[in-house]
C-alpha cells in the first residue's frame, strides 16, 4: 500500500503543519497495520513530502535532536511479551541519512 493508503490523513498535510518529532524537521507516525504491526512513516516537514519507512512489530522510539530510530525497543518488547519474547521480536536500529533515507545499523 501507499503512504496515503495507509495514513489518509497525512496525505497533502501542509509543509510545517504537523510539529518535528525527530531529526529536527521530521515527523514520525506509528499506523497501526494490524496485531503487532506498525507502519512507520515519515513526513519531511519544510516540504511536506512523506516516505514510508520500515515496519514495526512492538513500536518504536525516537528523539526531535537525534536521527536514529529504534524499532522495537527492548524495553518494548518485554513488556509486550514478557522474559521469553518469540525468536522474530527484535531491536532494529536505524539512521537518518542526509539524503532522507534509512540506513539500517548492524
Amino acid at each position: 500500500k501507499t503512504l496515503e493508503e495507509l495514513s489518509p490523513e497525512l496525505a497533502g498535510a501542509e509543509p510545517g503543519a504537523t510539529q518535528a518529532n525527530f531529526a529536527q524537521c521530521w515527523h514520525v507516525t506509528e499506523i497501526s497495520c494490524g496485531t503487532s504491526c506498525a507502519q512507520i512513516a515519515l513526513t519531511y516537514l519544510p516540504t511536506g513530502e512523506q516516505f514510508s519507512g520500515p515496519v514495526a512489530t512492538v513500536g518504536a522510539t525516537f528523539r526531535v535532536n537525534s536521527r536514529l530510530l529504534v524499532l522495537n525497543p527492548a524495553e518494548n518488547i518485554v513488556e509486550a511479551f514478557g522474559d521469553s519474547p518469540p525468536q522474530w521480536a527484535v531491536t532494529e536500529h536505524f539512521v537518518l541519512q542526509p539524503d532522507g533515507t534509512l540506513e539500517q545499523v548492524r
